[in-house]
């Protein structure tokens, strides 16, 4: 493969991302999108609404929207496949895909759809953001291992032998990752920026004029469906989440606020003047962008967030986890601690509210194995409610290396002092900057998403598969 084919090589990529909860997916294959137009190649999406919402501001008519009617969707894509011809067709999950037969709000995939897909003459690509091709190897083995499932497992396989896995980073690990599957790609310019001026409003509008500059602003983030689900299962975290935050800055001695992006209403006033809680809904992708960028902290309690990439070489980036029982937090937490008061009186309005998670409101797998639960369900227990994940999908336990900082939930005095270190002590933030430029060093080794589409594109054959890398 010369450089002379792969330049010849015109990427028309049509994205198809059904997804109506996870946003994160979407921004990442706008991201790619952009770079595909940067690399001289066009970019169309089948979307669902949504997705639509945040692709459309850039491409305008060449998002075709997806609504619950199955053959309109149907017919979407017939037209888009006939009228631009896409040569590369993109999955914004590989997770989604399989999942395409079952999403009721955005339908796509039948048998007869499924036989036209594997017809087209075009690559064939999925986007893996948190590791899951294992899990997914292993589905496709159990579902062909079944009479009931071998139809289906019969019309994805030819489809899945052909898919090629991109692996964008900073979501992954840059460097060489052992038995890893599919080809990582640098997916934006590292670090992100924000203008000064709009960095300068944002931290008014917040902190006050009087303390734009030397007062803390914390970002926090809570994907859609992560509040949805928590709301579905009563848990009451969000409704505490404020005093544990409150109690983790009280080492912090200029004034704080903390702007939490989630459905405009989940978290509570802050009980003290000095710490400001602000809840807002759903940002425009700009809007979000800037208030991340303009923080000196970002939170969320989902470890494989996107959010927590895009602040990789800017505000340190931490992800709210829990490793302890209940009975760990009440053997080390004295008497009088706000951290054992609150995670009994969560525990009080609802049982088994206290449980192990990287990603919030889903319980890791362990501990659901532990409890003779089956991990390949999704469990709604009113004593512990969980959608437990396999950890070969949870991307940064699997990683050599992240950007990313674990903070116990209930960590006490613990994470009392990495949030103060993290908000004030220059030393501190000067090392995690450090590590960040190490990972950012890393990812600008990387190819751009175009260029690994323009290479696959020119050597068909050297692209990897979900089922025969196995």
């Amino acid at each position: 493969m010369t450089a002379d084919r792969m330049a010849q090589q015109k990427v028309r990529a049509l994205f198809v991302t059904p997804t109506w909860m996870a946003t994160g997916e979407t921004a990442a294959a706008l991201v790619l999108a952009d770079s595909i137009v940067a690399g001289g190649g066009e970019a169309w999406f089948l979307a669902s609404t949504p997705a639509a919402q945040i692709v459309r501001p850039k491409f305008g008519d060449r998002v075709q929207e997806m609504s619950a009617d199955l053959a309109a969707n149907q017919q979407h894509w017939r037209r888009v496949i006939e009228e631009v011809d896409p040569n590369v067709i993109i999955f914004s999950e590989l997770r989604s895909l399989l999942a395409l037969r079952l999403n009721r709000q955005f339908p796509l995939a039948d048998l007869s759809w499924l036989c036209d897909l594997n017809r087209l003459d075009a690559l064939l690509v999925a986007l893996d953001h948190v590791g899951s091709t294992p899990s997914v190897q292993k589905m496709m083995a159990r579902l062909s291992a079944h009479a009931l499932f071998r139809l289906i497992s019969n019309a994805w396989r030819p489809i899945f032998e052909r898919m090629c896995i991109l692996l964008p980073c900073p979501l992954h690990e840059p460097g060489k990752v052992e038995g890893r599957q599919g080809h990582p790609y640098r997916s934006m310019a590292m670090p992100l920026s924000v203008d000064p001026a709009v960095r300068a409003q944002v931290r008014a509008r917040y902190l006050g004029e009087d303390h734009a500059e030397d007062g803390r602003l914390i970002f926090h983030s809570v994907p859609r469906w992560s509040f949805r689900l928590a709301k579905t299962l009563k848990s009451p975290l969000y409704d505490c989440l404020s005093e544990i935050l409150t109690e983790y800055v009280a080492d912090v001695q200029e004034p704080v606020a903390i702007v939490s992006v989630n459905d405009g209403t989940l978290l509570r006033p802050s009980p003290g003047k000095r710490v400001r809680v602000v809840n807002l809904a759903g940002l425009p992708l700009a809007e979000f962008d800037a208030l991340m960028l303009s923080s000196d902290l970002v939170l969320t309690e989902n470890i494989v967030s996107f959010t927590l990439a895009k602040t990789v070489g800017n505000a340190p980036g931490v992800a709210l986890v829990n490793s302890s029982t209940l009975k760990d937090i009440l053997d080390r937490e004295p008497e009088g601690s706000e951290i054992r008061r609150l995670a009994l009186q969560m525990e009080r309005r609802r049982a088994g509210s206290v449980y192990s998670h990287v990603m919030y409101p889903m319980k890791k797998q362990d501990q659901a194995a532990a409890a003779g639960r089956s991990p390949r369900r999704l469990l709604f227990n009113a004593a512990a409610p969980s959608v437990p994940m396999p950890e070969e999908m949870i991307r940064v336990g699997s990683l050599q290396s992240s950007p990313f900082i674990r903070a116990e939930l209930y960590g006490g005095q613990q994470t009392r002092d990495l949030f103060r270190e993290l908000l004030t002590d220059p030393a501190r933030r000067a090392q995690v900057r450090a590590e960040d430029e190490a990972f950012i060093a890393r990812q600008n080794a990387l190819a751009d998403g175009s260029a690994v589409l323009k290479r696959l594109l020119a050597g068909r054959t050297l692209g990897e598969t979900v089922l025969a890398n196995g």
